[in-house]
């Protein structure tokens, strides 16, 4: 077949060889742009992520040697201008220039325009939440951290003790309260490590009522840290919006077993030869007491009823005599003043309160059981514990136990 255009024909050779020579020298520069950028670079100069990795490598080595951030950032400032030219996409290299310049003013314009363009980049969007944090601008910084932590959560170890003190920062809950929605793992995260580390009890307090993504391991660390901690309205406000509430406004009580959230249900014991736990039915409390043991069995908080009131307990403890070896104390929780302590007597125990003090608004119900060494191991069942006006039995009929 003859050759209509030789001339052309060179031309679109030529071309062809200096595009698979131009192709190839691509190739090897992007695998190269990670562990060699510097290869990368000679090899394709218009590599632009070879060329941001050389300038973060070089700001990164000037750190090292002590160099402030932003004097290190400036030694690479024009590396990284070059990066940004060849590929307009590249964060780090956005960063470094933006730190060059200062977070402030056109580093500061600089480093919002680059986040809209990235925002996975971590080194873009962790010089971004500093700007804000300097700024004290919480709302921007949470949602930093919220699109950081979304992207890495393995940095949560890192960003949540920021995200901890932010927190503690006045008017920062309703800011929480929008991020912390469940849509991301890290949100439940954050909150058991923030309840565990217990400086934001307060806030964590004021923030519950407005998320629905805690769950109950964080519900019952806040509810007992709250009781702690001495903050009683606080963790029993708590209490009542996760609990199936009991009926409160009776004139009598009649106390369950349950145990979910305490200290506001009861708190229990299971130790070797020493444990307390309900029956299957829930109607009674079951104890075991190991010779040489001994101490609460079985404790819980009380809104403080109407005084007076009486606690009527049935109980079968064995072995009989033993009996007054377990016992039942009443203390008010905000100043510790013991109101009511006395041991079990035959049958159904009634005991008469009197009064509490004017300011006693919760009480801790403390059951206390011992065996003593060298006796028999004590063991039996308590019934549920009725609060009962005071001079009436559960059944109506007088009480006989009065108070010392």
């Amino acid at each position: 077949m003859a050759i209509k255009n030789p001339t052309r024909l060179i031309a679109v050779t030529v071309a062809s060889l200096g595009l698979a020579v131009a192709l190839t020298a691509q190739a090897v520069s992007s695998v190269s742009t990670r562990k060699a950028p510097s290869i990368a670079v000679s090899t394709f100069p218009a590599n632009g992520l070879a060329r941001e990795a050389l300038a973060f490598q070089n700001f990164t080595l000037a750190v090292a040697e002590e160099a402030e951030p932003a004097a290190a950032a400036s030694q690479v400032a024009d590396q990284a201008l070059l990066a940004v030219k060849s590929d307009p996409l590249a964060p780090k290299a956005y960063a470094l220039i933006a730190l060059a310049q200062g977070e402030a003013g056109a580093g500061g314009d600089l480093l919002e325009a680059a986040s809209q363009l990235n925002r996975r980049d971590l080194n873009l969007q962790s010089q971004l939440l500093q700007k804000h944090l300097a700024a004290e601008d919480y709302e921007r910084s949470i949602n930093t951290l919220d699109q950081i932590l979304r992207v890495h959560p393995e940095y949560a170890s890192e960003f949540f003790p920021v995200l901890t003190s932010a927190l503690n920062e006045p008017n920062t809950v309703p800011l929480f309260a929008d991020i912390l929605d469940g849509s991301s793992p890290w949100h439940r995260k954050f909150l058991n490590f923030s309840v565990r580390r217990g400086g934001s009890l307060t806030s964590l307090a004021e923030l519950r009522p407005q998320i629905s993504s805690a769950d109950d391991i964080f519900d019952k660390q806040l509810i007992a840290s709250l009781a702690a901690q001495g903050q009683a309205d606080a963790a029993a406000s708590i209490y009542q919006l996760v609990s199936v509430p009991e009926v409160r406004e009776t004139a009598s009580t009649s106390l369950d077993w349950v145990s979910e959230y305490p200290p506001f249900d009861w708190q229990l014991v299971d130790d070797a030869g020493f444990r307390s736990q309900p029956s299957r039915d829930g109607e009674e409390l079951e104890l075991f007491v190991r010779p040489g043991k001994g101490g609460l069995i079985a404790g819980r908080f009380l809104p403080a009823p109407a005084a007076p009131f009486a606690l009527r307990i049935e109980h079968d403890i064995k072995p009989a005599h033993q009996q007054e070896d377990v016992s039942i104390q009443m203390t008010c929780t905000n100043d510790g003043q013991m109101v009511l302590d006395r041991t079990f007597e035959d049958g159904a125990s009634v005991f008469q309160v009197p009064s509490l003090p004017a300011d006693c608004q919760f009480v801790v119900l403390a059951i206390n059981a011992r065996a003593w060494t060298g006796r028999t191991a004590l063991r039996g069942s308590i019934g549920r514990i009725a609060i009962v006006p005071s001079g009436e039995t559960a059944n109506g009929t007088a009480a006989a136990t009065p108070a010392p």
